[in-house]
């Protein structure tokens, strides 16, 4: 069905390949809108609607529509609607259109959580005080169309998608613009026989290490399918890096350090001096580490989960 209002048309069967263009092209294009994501959410039906201005779109939604008792549904737009939220016209018409489809479509809500930014800082001020928040006005205008903002939620048990999110942009992601004190730790790790891995043939023990936190932290968490949906379903664009450390052969390894040094302790400089005492501190961390990575493995072996 298409719908005419002046010059915003409201098309419910826009193609799949120009609503790619138009979310590769927008600011706030993100993974929760393609049509991958309704994939992932298996038990959620799906519909993609747009807005066109002289056949051009300006606005898009993906749905995902739950169905509830009594014939009812649930219409959830996460991470959009995708639009200028700065023009009123479009806005008004777009949730004017997308309440009569949630009408026709017996939907008691339309839940929503629009890409915007509020506030940017770093992670090193993050406990500091902020100005004003920079939506204020989305939110007032929104409000006129009955729509009820839930307000700044701090914690997750508040709302459908975490409103905090760490982020590095893709620029600042090469060797060279990490600051030095990142390099410094990632040689250290590295000198430390930490191992970095990147692929779907970590996915299993990824996999393990969720059951392991589910049963720490005594939440739910997903499985292993999940992820690898996620996997299949984004292809190139998905990235699984895991980290690991061979308890053991560490261990060994400080241990030969520390028989050489000691062996010319009456030789030692300082810098070796304060060597020993940190083989020492990581030698105590790693056996108390190991002893409760046995600990957490009977732990979850008794649950009724196979720590491999």
């Amino acid at each position: 069905m298409i719908m005419i209002a002046d010059d915003f048309v409201f098309d419910e069967h826009p193609k799949p390949q120009e609503i790619e263009i138009f979310l590769e092209g927008h600011p706030q294009n993100n993974l929760l809108q393609h049509t991958c994501w309704s994939q992932v959410k298996e038990n959620w039906a799906m519909k993609q609607v747009v807005v066109r201005r002289g056949g051009t779109i300006r606005a898009y939604a993906m749905i995902l529509i739950r169905s509830l008792p009594l014939g009812l549904k649930l219409f959830y737009i996460p991470h959009g609607p995708i639009v200028n939220y700065q023009d009123e016209a479009l806005i008004r018409f777009f949730f004017t259109k997308l309440k009569k489809l949630a009408r026709r479509s017996h939907a008691v809500t339309i839940r929503f959580d629009p890409n915007l930014i509020d506030r940017t800082y770093p992670y090193a001020k993050r406990n500091e005080e902020r100005g004003d928040h920079q939506q204020g006005n989305v939110i007032q205008l929104l409000s006129t169309l009955k729509c009820k903002h839930k307000g700044y939620t701090l914690y997750l048990k508040e709302a459908t998608q975490p409103r905090f999110q760490a982020v590095m942009l893709q620029k600042n992601m090469s060797w060279e613009a990490l600051n030095a004190k990142t390099r410094r730790s990632i040689r250290h790790a590295e000198k430390c026989g930490v191992m970095i891995h990147e692929g779907e043939d970590q996915l299993n023990h990824f996999a393990e290490v969720m059951k392991l936190t589910e049963h720490r932290k005594k939440i739910h968490l997903r499985s292993a399918e999940y992820f690898k949906r996620l996997m299949s379903l984004y292809g190139e664009r998905a990235v699984l890096m895991t980290a690991s450390l061979n308890l053991k052969q560490r261990h060994r390894e400080i241990t030969e350090l520390l028989r050489e040094l000691q062996e010319k302790s009456h030789e030692l400089n300082k810098n070796e001096k304060e060597q020993i005492v940190n083989l020492n501190r990581e030698q105590e961390f790693l056996e108390e580490k190991n002893a409760g990575r046995r600990f957490r493995s009977d732990a979850v072996r008794s649950s009724g989960f196979d720590s491999g």
